[in-house]
Protein backbone atom coordinates (compact mmCIF):
# COMPACT_ATOMS: atom_id res chain seq x y z
CA UNK A 1 0.00 0.00 0.00
CA UNK A 2 1.48 3.43 -0.86
CA UNK A 3 -0.32 7.14 0.34
CA UNK A 4 0.35 10.13 -1.24
CA UNK A 5 2.75 12.75 0.28
CA UNK A 6 1.32 15.39 -2.24
CA UNK A 7 -0.57 16.08 -4.91
CA UNK A 8 0.36 14.41 -8.20
CA UNK A 9 -0.88 12.96 -11.36
CA UNK A 10 -2.29 9.92 -12.37
CA UNK A 11 -1.53 8.88 -16.06
CA UNK A 12 -1.97 6.38 -18.78
CA UNK A 13 1.47 5.30 -19.57
CA UNK A 14 4.85 4.79 -18.17
CA UNK A 15 6.29 7.58 -20.20
CA UNK A 16 4.79 10.66 -19.42
CA UNK A 17 5.43 12.39 -22.54
CA UNK A 18 3.12 9.82 -23.95
CA UNK A 19 0.23 9.81 -21.87
CA UNK A 20 -2.34 11.33 -20.99
CA UNK A 21 -3.44 12.71 -17.58
CA UNK A 22 -6.65 10.43 -15.91
CA UNK A 23 -6.66 12.46 -12.68
CA UNK A 24 -5.34 14.53 -10.30
CA UNK A 25 -4.20 12.28 -6.92
CA UNK A 26 -5.04 14.22 -4.00
CA UNK A 27 -2.34 13.78 -0.85
CA UNK A 28 -3.07 11.24 1.76
CA UNK A 29 -4.79 9.04 -0.67
CA UNK A 30 -4.36 5.43 -0.44
CA UNK A 31 -3.03 3.35 -3.56
CA UNK A 32 -2.57 0.09 -4.42
CA UNK A 33 0.68 -1.40 -6.15
CA UNK A 34 0.52 -2.81 -8.99
CA UNK A 35 3.72 -3.00 -10.44
CA UNK A 36 7.09 -1.52 -10.12
CA UNK A 37 8.80 0.63 -9.64
CA UNK A 38 10.35 1.17 -12.68
CA UNK A 39 13.25 4.29 -13.33
CA UNK A 40 12.85 6.46 -16.25
CA UNK A 41 16.35 7.02 -16.88
CA UNK A 42 15.90 10.05 -19.42
CA UNK A 43 13.89 12.48 -17.07
CA UNK A 44 15.70 10.77 -13.80
CA UNK A 45 12.19 9.56 -12.62
CA UNK A 46 11.01 6.77 -9.73
CA UNK A 47 7.30 5.38 -11.47
CA UNK A 48 4.85 2.62 -10.32
CA UNK A 49 1.69 1.74 -11.95
CA UNK A 50 -0.92 1.73 -9.20
CA UNK A 51 -4.90 1.62 -8.50
CA UNK A 52 -6.53 4.60 -6.41
CA UNK A 53 -8.33 3.04 -3.57
CA UNK A 54 -10.86 5.91 -4.22
CA UNK A 55 -12.59 4.90 -7.67
CA UNK A 56 -10.63 2.01 -8.88
CA UNK A 57 -8.21 3.89 -11.46
CA UNK A 58 -5.40 2.21 -12.72
CA UNK A 59 -2.17 4.57 -13.97
CA UNK A 60 0.92 5.27 -13.57
CA UNK A 61 2.75 7.72 -10.92
CA UNK A 62 5.85 9.38 -9.73
CA UNK A 63 6.80 8.29 -6.34
CA UNK A 64 10.20 10.52 -6.67
CA UNK A 65 11.21 13.04 -8.42
CA UNK A 66 14.40 14.39 -10.77
CA UNK A 67 15.05 16.56 -7.65
CA UNK A 68 14.46 13.49 -5.11
CA UNK A 69 11.25 14.72 -3.89
CA UNK A 70 8.81 11.95 -2.41
CA UNK A 71 5.35 12.11 -3.84
CA UNK A 72 4.00 8.26 -2.78
CA UNK A 73 5.80 6.50 0.08
CA UNK A 74 4.80 3.00 1.99
CA UNK A 75 2.45 2.85 4.79
CA UNK A 76 4.22 0.14 6.69
CA UNK A 77 5.73 2.56 8.84
CA UNK A 78 2.84 4.60 9.13
CA UNK A 79 0.97 4.65 12.71
CA UNK A 80 -2.34 5.95 14.56
CA UNK A 81 -2.75 7.56 17.65
CA UNK A 82 -4.77 5.64 19.56
CA UNK A 83 -4.58 7.73 23.30
CA UNK A 84 -4.29 11.44 22.96
CA UNK A 85 -0.70 12.93 23.82
CA UNK A 86 1.54 15.79 23.02
CA UNK A 87 3.65 16.21 19.93
CA UNK A 88 6.85 17.54 21.18
CA UNK A 89 9.57 19.91 19.46
CA UNK A 90 12.53 17.97 20.48
CA UNK A 91 14.06 14.20 21.59
CA UNK A 92 13.92 15.23 25.53
CA UNK A 93 10.65 13.89 26.76
CA UNK A 94 9.76 17.25 28.28
CA UNK A 95 10.16 19.66 25.38
CA UNK A 96 7.69 22.29 24.74
CA UNK A 97 4.62 20.92 23.10
CA UNK A 98 3.76 21.71 19.91
CA UNK A 99 0.20 20.53 20.41
CA UNK A 100 -1.76 17.65 21.49
CA UNK A 101 -2.36 14.56 19.11
CA UNK A 102 -6.07 13.29 18.61
CA UNK A 103 -7.04 9.28 18.05
CA UNK A 104 -7.26 8.36 14.87
CA UNK A 105 -4.01 10.93 13.81
CA UNK A 106 -2.09 8.90 11.47
CA UNK A 107 1.90 9.38 11.35
CA UNK A 108 4.67 8.64 9.50
CA UNK A 109 7.91 7.71 11.71
CA UNK A 110 10.53 9.40 10.10
CA UNK A 111 13.46 6.73 11.48
CA UNK A 112 12.78 3.40 11.16
CA UNK A 113 14.28 2.63 14.84
CA UNK A 114 13.01 4.38 18.62
CA UNK A 115 15.53 6.29 20.37
CA UNK A 116 16.14 5.82 23.98
CA UNK A 117 15.74 9.09 26.25
CA UNK A 118 18.32 7.44 29.34
CA UNK A 119 16.78 10.44 31.34
CA UNK A 120 13.15 9.12 31.48
CA UNK A 121 14.05 6.13 29.93
CA UNK A 122 11.21 5.80 27.48
CA UNK A 123 11.31 5.60 23.67
CA UNK A 124 11.38 8.65 21.49
CA UNK A 125 9.82 9.02 17.97
CA UNK A 126 10.23 11.34 14.99
CA UNK A 127 7.39 11.13 12.91
CA UNK A 128 5.45 13.62 10.12
CA UNK A 129 1.23 14.07 10.63
CA UNK A 130 -0.49 13.06 7.32
CA UNK A 131 -3.11 15.48 8.22
CA UNK A 132 -0.97 18.89 8.25
CA UNK A 133 1.96 18.41 7.62
CA UNK A 134 3.31 19.09 11.06
CA UNK A 135 6.79 16.95 12.37
CA UNK A 136 7.71 16.35 16.02
CA UNK A 137 8.53 14.04 18.55
CA UNK A 138 6.53 11.33 20.78
CA UNK A 139 6.96 8.53 23.07
CA UNK A 140 6.06 4.94 22.19
CA UNK A 141 3.96 3.09 24.22
CA UNK A 142 1.83 0.68 22.59
CA UNK A 143 -0.95 2.28 24.83
CA UNK A 144 -0.27 5.27 22.65
CA UNK A 145 0.29 4.26 19.33
CA UNK A 146 0.00 1.21 16.74
CA UNK A 147 0.52 0.28 13.04
CA UNK A 148 -2.04 1.69 10.66
CA UNK A 149 -3.74 -0.28 8.10
CA UNK A 150 -6.25 0.97 5.50
CA UNK A 151 -9.21 -1.26 7.38
CA UNK A 152 -11.47 -0.25 10.36
CA UNK A 153 -14.33 -1.78 12.00
CA UNK A 154 -16.94 0.19 13.59
CA UNK A 155 -16.51 -0.06 17.66
CA UNK A 156 -19.95 1.70 18.15
CA UNK A 157 -22.57 3.02 15.77
CA UNK A 158 -22.31 5.65 14.15
CA UNK A 159 -23.67 7.25 10.13
CA UNK A 160 -22.29 7.28 6.67
CA UNK A 161 -22.25 10.36 5.08
CA UNK A 162 -21.78 11.61 1.51
CA UNK A 163 -19.76 14.58 2.71
CA UNK A 164 -16.85 15.39 4.28
CA UNK A 165 -18.60 18.60 6.45
CA UNK A 166 -21.22 17.00 8.44
CA UNK A 167 -23.38 19.95 8.29
CA UNK A 168 -23.46 19.81 4.60
CA UNK A 169 -24.12 16.45 4.05
CA UNK A 170 -26.78 13.72 3.61
CA UNK A 171 -26.91 10.32 5.57
CA UNK A 172 -26.53 7.33 3.10
CA UNK A 173 -27.01 4.94 6.20
CA UNK A 174 -26.18 3.60 9.71
CA UNK A 175 -23.60 1.94 10.38
CA UNK A 176 -23.16 -0.95 13.14
CA UNK A 177 -20.88 -1.94 15.60
CA UNK A 178 -18.46 -4.77 14.12
CA UNK A 179 -18.82 -3.93 10.84
CA UNK A 180 -15.46 -3.68 8.22
CA UNK A 181 -14.83 -0.44 6.34
CA UNK A 182 -11.58 0.27 3.85
CA UNK A 183 -10.04 3.53 4.13
CA UNK A 184 -9.39 4.94 0.42
CA UNK A 185 -8.03 8.32 2.06
CA UNK A 186 -5.79 8.94 5.23
CA UNK A 187 -8.00 10.52 7.95
CA UNK A 188 -8.30 14.27 7.93
CA UNK A 189 -9.80 17.17 10.14
CA UNK A 190 -13.36 18.48 8.86
CA UNK A 191 -12.28 22.29 8.83
CA UNK A 192 -15.89 23.54 10.10
CA UNK A 193 -16.90 20.73 12.91
CA UNK A 194 -13.02 19.79 13.82
CA UNK A 195 -14.15 16.19 13.40
CA UNK A 196 -11.40 13.65 12.20
CA UNK A 197 -13.54 12.38 9.35
CA UNK A 198 -12.26 9.13 6.90
CA UNK A 199 -13.30 8.40 3.54
CA UNK A 200 -14.42 4.27 3.68
CA UNK A 201 -15.92 2.33 2.07
CA UNK A 202 -17.93 -0.64 3.47
CA UNK A 203 -17.24 -4.28 2.92
CA UNK A 204 -21.25 -4.69 3.70
CA UNK A 205 -22.26 -3.09 0.41
CA UNK A 206 -19.76 -1.17 -0.85
CA UNK A 207 -21.38 1.85 -0.35
CA UNK A 208 -19.25 4.67 -0.65
CA UNK A 209 -18.39 7.60 2.05
CA UNK A 210 -17.38 9.29 4.66
CA UNK A 211 -17.48 8.52 9.08
CA UNK A 212 -16.36 10.21 11.99
CA UNK A 213 -13.45 8.72 13.94
CA UNK A 214 -13.94 10.04 16.95
CA UNK A 215 -16.79 11.84 18.31
CA UNK A 216 -16.26 15.16 19.95
CA UNK A 217 -16.73 14.11 22.85
CA UNK A 218 -13.89 12.31 22.46
CA UNK A 219 -16.17 8.69 21.70
CA UNK A 220 -14.25 6.37 19.56
CA UNK A 221 -16.21 5.33 17.08
CA UNK A 222 -13.91 3.73 14.55
CA UNK A 223 -10.63 1.50 15.41
CA UNK A 224 -8.08 0.35 13.26
CA UNK A 225 -7.31 -3.20 12.40
CA UNK A 226 -4.21 -4.47 12.82
CA UNK A 227 -3.25 -6.84 10.48
CA UNK A 228 -0.95 -9.77 10.66
CA UNK A 229 2.58 -9.37 9.69
CA UNK A 230 2.32 -5.63 10.30
CA UNK A 231 5.88 -3.92 11.25
CA UNK A 232 6.15 -2.30 14.53
CA UNK A 233 8.44 0.71 14.88
CA UNK A 234 11.62 -1.14 16.15
CA UNK A 235 12.54 -0.25 19.69
CA UNK A 236 16.31 -0.43 20.34
CA UNK A 237 17.84 -3.92 21.81
CA UNK A 238 18.48 -3.25 25.19
CA UNK A 239 21.80 -4.39 26.42
CA UNK A 240 21.39 -8.03 27.99
CA UNK A 241 22.15 -8.31 31.71
CA UNK A 242 24.22 -11.31 33.16
CA UNK A 243 22.69 -13.70 34.86
CA UNK A 244 22.75 -13.42 38.85
CA UNK A 245 25.63 -14.90 40.61
CA UNK A 246 24.96 -18.00 42.46
CA UNK A 247 25.48 -17.71 45.86
CA UNK A 248 28.36 -19.37 47.33
CA UNK A 249 28.01 -22.84 48.73
CA UNK A 250 31.00 -23.97 51.69
CA UNK A 251 33.06 -26.09 51.71
CA UNK A 252 32.55 -28.59 54.32
CA UNK A 253 36.17 -29.68 55.91
CA UNK A 254 36.94 -33.57 55.92
CA UNK A 255 36.98 -35.25 59.82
Amino acid sequence: LLVCKSSIALTTTFDIAAGKAIRKLEAGEALQLLEGPQEDSVRSLSRVRVMAKKDAKEGWVTVKGNQGTSYAEEADDMYVCIKAIPLESKFASDSAALRDLEVGEIFKALEKEAKVEKRAGVSRVRGRNLSDGTEGWFTLTSKNFQAWSPQYTCSQSTVLNDALEIKEAKTLRKLEPGEVLEALDTPVHAPASGLMRVRVRAAKDGLVGYATVRGNQGTVLLKTVLQEGTEEIRKPAQPSQPPPARPAVPTQKKQ
